[in-house]
């Protein structure tokens, strides 16, 4: 597991290499898009603007668009003067007070929903995006978002990687260039928690409590499938001894069952299999309140491996999100929805650790997000 972490210490320079070969894609704007929080239930919304450069800049030449269409949109001029390397928040008036307090500008037009696009303009030049023109895709709903220190640039197409996503209303990283957690700490996924293994796997036969228990492994079968032997007598909640689990949230192309190979699907399986073998302990973690087991009676988890014999919680690195990372699947949110997290690692959920692996994986076009499978040329 060692190496593990020694390509997510390179995987940043990847990224920056990857991202210089994209400068047409930046504005070289010195205004740009640095935080942003949604919650619809709460009706909160801001948006902070940064000024990356030294110099104090006029905002009365710059303004926010909020797309409410295809071409249609409402804009939010701004005012007053901004220092270099400071911020400006703009705040919705129908936010909480607590929220408001944080504003430069009180706006009765910043609606959104995260679904359409917003631009950052000087006149009818576009500085800085998020979201994508044209199109409804959710890139922010019910969470917030802080663009990560090494992406500070404006940009002509929106890039998710910019990003790094926060589920809780958490005010504290408004109106400062601040990160709840470093790009590294990302990069190396969620952790596991005293707290995570107190908690029963399950209450029922139907239904995840959220709790981490240790298992044995007993033999690797795909990418996204292994059988393990569960150390405690879960008998009483329907748990065999030995079990196939279904790792959750990923689906890894199919090996060759008998009706055919997809491209990466044995080199998933190689991936998984060899993470497995160089681990020395195991554990299995449910869904709070997602059911346990699919279609053909196989448990869902998430996997955890270690490289210790005697790991403590947080030796435990999650196998889906590796998975995930390396390009060998897309990212399956629970539920489809980010708001039924359960799973927090240092206030950041599960599926923000998983759809910032997986936008890695895509600006990196890794595997099944671009490359093409050598077995299959």
């Amino acid at each position: 597991m060692r190496k593990l972490y020694v390509i997510a210490a390179i995987l940043p320079l990847l990224v920056l290499s990857s991202c210089q070969k994209e400068n047409n894609n930046c504005t070289n704007s010195s205004l740009i898009f640095s935080e942003l929080i949604t919650s619809i239930e709460d009706d909160e919304r801001a948006i902070e603007i940064y000024n990356i450069s030294d110099k104090t800049l006029d905002l009365s030449k710059y303004s926010i668009r909020i797309y409410q269409g295809n071409s249609s949109f409402k804009t939010i001029s701004l005012n007053g003067s901004l220092n270099g390397k400071t911020t400006y928040v703009v705040v919705s008036s129908s936010s909480p007070d607590a929220l408001k307090e944080k504003a430069n500008l009180i706006s009765d037009d910043l609606y959104y929903d995260a679904s359409r696009a917003i631009t950052l303009n000087k006149g009818n030049t576009q500085l800085d995006i998020l979201g994508i023109m044209n199109y409804r895709v959710d890139f922010g709903s019910y969470s917030d978002m802080v663009r990560k220190e090494s992406f500070l640039k404006g940009r002509k197409t929106f890039v998710e990687y910019d990003y790094m996503k926060y589920i809780h209303s958490d005010y504290s990283h408004l109106g400062t260039i601040e990160y709840p957690v470093s790009e590294d700490e990302l990069l190396e996924g969620p952790r596991l928690s005293q707290e995570d293994f107190d908690k029963p796997f399950a209450l029922d036969d139907h239904v995840g409590n959220g709790g981490a228990m240790r298992v044995d492994l007993s033999y690797g079968v795909d990418g996204d499938t292994t059988r393990f032997n569960m150390r405690e007598d879960l008998s009483s909640i329907g748990i065999n001894y030995n079990e196939s689990v279904r790792y959750l949230t990923i689906n890894t192309p199919e090996i060759d069952h008998g009706y055919g190979a997809q491209p990466w699907g044995e080199a998933a399986k190689q991936f998984t299999n060899n993470i497995l073998a160089n681990s020395q302990s195991f554990a299995i973690s449910s869904a709070k309140n997602y059911t346990i087991r699919e279609t053909y009676g196989r448990l869902l988890a998430y996997v955890w491996v270690s490289d210790k014999n005697n790991p403590q919680p947080e030796d435990f690195t999650c196998l889906n999100f590796l998975i995930i990372k390396e390009g060998f699947s897309t990212f399956n949110m629970l539920n489809n929805s980010r708001n039924s997290e359960t799973f927090f690692y240092k206030n950041i959920g599960m599926c923000d650790y998983m759809r910032n692996a997986e936008s890695l994986a895509i600006l990196l076009g890794k595997h099944v997000h671009g490359e093409q499978d050598p077995a299959f040329l």
